[in-house]
């Protein structure tokens, strides 16, 4: 496979890089890596010693802080024909990214794509989070109630799979989580496409839309995989994300029917879901001690 990707990794400088680093470079589709970290962050010595041996690899210290202010600034310098955004904390095998760099090549129009994402406890990436009662009441009823379900093919999690009932391994979709994402250099921002100050929260539906805007199309691979730790902080399930999906949803409808199925099933997922994790709580068995049992 000739080489032909320019990586573009906005990061803060954390321990993880390092490892993602040396990944990226086995892959034999990648021919730049370009680290970009906020103005005035050093990066860590065993990067800048990776950095000296390997002239693949560059650093770069943007001008703006703020993730999508980095991927456009390292969007700015890449020499490859498609770019690859990915974020400093996931882990993914030089395999895959060959594999979606391949499965990209395949589109046969302007397209972006992406693996699906898992998230891990711990160190060990084959430790996965289930999905919380609430995730996995919201996706089975989203499969029952959603009769456009192919039209718009994935569910309301953040780190979602499709709810289609295709088997195809590359589904198309209306958004794709930014931490992870491959698409032609032609369609890669130049300019930011997160227009509010701080965290930049949900930017990957605002890249997706922009991407839709520009005429690509969007794909989820369902058969690969990368992982990203669990945040501990926001464990259960997120009702800012949703929100932000479900306004996403909203704002890219095919049809009147889609909006007004939309503003109906809303309520009814959230009520419905509810409902069962209450009684799946109430039902699950209590061990002596009082505490649920596992």
């Amino acid at each position: 496979m000739y080489s032909s990707l320019s990586v573009v990794c906005a990061s803060i400088g954390r321990s993880s890089l390092v490892p993602l680093v040396f990944t990226l470079l086995r892959a034999s589709c990648v021919d730049q890596v370009i680290i970009v970290l906020p103005p005035n962050v050093d990066p860590p010595n065993l990067l800048l010693d990776l950095c000296r041996r390997s002239r693949l690899v560059q650093i770069e210290n943007s001008y703006t802080k703020g993730q999508v202010n980095q991927r456009v600034y390292g969007v700015r310098l890449a020499k490859s024909p498609y770019i690859m955004f990915i974020d400093d904390d996931i882990t993914i095998q030089a395999s895959v990214v060959d594999s979606l760099f391949s499965r990209l090549l395949e589109c046969s129009s302007p397209s972006a794509v992406a693996p699906s994402i898992q998230q891990f406890y711990g160190q060990s990436n084959t430790i996965r989070q289930s999905p919380n009662l609430f995730l996995r009441a919201v996706c089975l009823i989203d499969r029952f109630f959603t009769p456009i379900g192919p039209r718009l093919p994935y569910s309301f999690s953040y780190f979602h799979h499709p709810s289609s009932y295709s088997k195809l391994t590359m589904v198309p979709s209306v958004w794709l989580a930014g931490g992870c994402v491959m698409m032609p250099s032609v369609l890669a921002p130049f300019e930011s496409y997160y227009c509010f100050p701080g965290k930049a929260y949900a930017e990957d539906l605002y890249l997706s839309s922009q991407l839709l805007d520009s005429g690509a199309s969007l794909y989820l691979a369902t058969d690969l995989f990368c992982f990203t730790p669990c945040d501990e902080s926001g464990r259960g399930f997120n009702l800012d994300l949703f929100v932000r999906q479900a306004v996403h949803r909203l704002s890219r409808p095919m049809s009147f029917a889609q909006v007004s199925y939309s503003l109906l099933s809303f309520p009814i997922h959230l009520l419905v879901s509810l409902s069962i994790v209450i009684i799946l709580k109430l039902l699950r068995p209590r061990s002596a001690n009082g505490s649920f049992r596992h």
